[in-house]
């Protein structure tokens, strides 16, 4: 256990040491003084260890799996956490990853979708865990209704 947990502060630090790439939009048809729309698609996927697998190996091989995923063009940050105390999801893995629209999030799933590095990564993974995935976006409180 001890193992694991190292092994996954040295990911973690990885995580935070590696650059995120740069999600500058152009003001080009921006009106001088309007506010520019923000609005962040986050991508979350917990992963529970099968009973059995072992936990270093899974997180050896979700590290791979977000070092791949910050490669991909348009990902603003991409994360491994574990869950401390959380019900259900108690001792699960959580990969995150952020965006700044729905159109680069279907971009990053087409090429996440076709990527053979990365369906053998899913592929292998399944066999040690479960995936649970859930996908949201933030809301620009200013753009709602009075």
């Amino acid at each position: 256990m001890r193992q694991a947990i190292r092994l996954m502060s040295q990911v973690r630090l990885l995580a935070l040491v590696a650059s995120p790439k740069s999600s500058a939009k152009a003001s080009l048809g921006r009106v001088p003084g309007e506010r520019e729309k923000l609005m962040t698609i986050i991508s979350t996927v917990v992963v529970t260890a099968n009973q059995g697998a072992d936990p270093v190996k899974l997180l050896q091989h979700l590290g791979k799996g977000v070092a791949r995923i910050k490669s991909y063009e348009g990902v603003q940050e991409a994360t491994l956490s574990a869950i401390a105390v959380g019900g259900a999801g108690t001792n699960s893995m959580v990969v995150t990853a952020t965006c700044e629209d729905w159109t680069t999030y279907g971009k990053i799933q087409q090429e996440l979708n076709t990527d053979s590095e990365m369906i053998q990564l899913m592929l292998e993974g399944g066999k040690m865990a479960t995936w649970q995935t859930f996908t949201s976006q933030t809301i620009d409180f200013d753009l709602l209704p009075s």
